[in-house]
């Protein structure tokens, strides 16, 4: 009998651990809450994102790739400010007074007062902030105001020459080599454009920010 129920009984279900362990995952996660949604009434319909206030416009940047060599100089000016550094890179971003904006990729730098847009109605230049600078006096011989310059450019610093003064950096190096070599200046605030010479009634040289000798 015994051996005769052994063989007529169905045999037992053997579940593996790793059944198990898939079996009560599987009811973990049936079991979890599902996040709340948004209703549909809820999201925007694209009708209603193509649907545009009147006032809304698209804003629209005007690329500058070089000065206008012969703007005309009767129509309004509306300047567009910006710092020094800025002016001396070719790649940047600037918005003018009337707040239209400007990109420009220039195969070189623009300098201060340059038109570099023009429209019927206006045109737009660029004008350089003030900074802080030193003025030292050209009341010199003309020797004197050479070593003062060559002083200056041996420190890598920058300079500008005028027909009447001297302009540098407004830095505690400049200050310490003019009381060193006992020369009188005055701070004050100018346009400062380094690598600028003017000597009385001759052309202009504007040899930039380079630093070779």
């Amino acid at each position: 009998c015994a051996v005769r129920c052994r063989n007529t009984c169905p045999p037992q279900e053997t579940r593996s651990p790793r059944q198990g362990h898939v079996r009560a995952r599987f009811t973990r996660i049936k079991g979890r809450k599902k996040r709340p949604t948004l209703p549909l009434k809820q999201t925007p319909h694209f009708s209603e994102l193509r649907a545009a206030p009147a006032s809304t416009h698209l804003l629209v940047l005007h690329l500058v790739q070089a000065s206008i060599a012969a703007p005309n100089v009767s129509l309004p000016e509306i300047a567009l400010r910006v710092e020094r550094m800025t002016l001396a890179k070719r790649l940047w971003r600037g918005i003018a007074a009337d707040g239209t904006e400007f990109g420009f990729e220039l195969d070189a730098p623009l300098k201060h007062g340059d038109t570099f847009f023009q429209s019927a109605t206006a045109r737009y230049t660029v004008h350089q902030h003030p900074e802080s600078v030193i003025e030292v006096a050209l009341d010199v011989a003309p020797s004197a105001a050479a070593g003062i310059g060559w002083a200056i450019g041996n420190l890598h610093l920058e300079l500008q020459s005028e027909p009447t003064r001297l302009l540098a950096p407004d830095e505690p190096a400049v200050r310490q080599l003019l009381d060193r070599l006992k020369i009188s200046f005055t701070p004050t605030t100018a346009i400062f454009r380094p690598g600028r010479f003017s000597r009385g009634q001759q052309p202009t040289h504007d040899l930039g920010t380079s630093h070779r000798h």
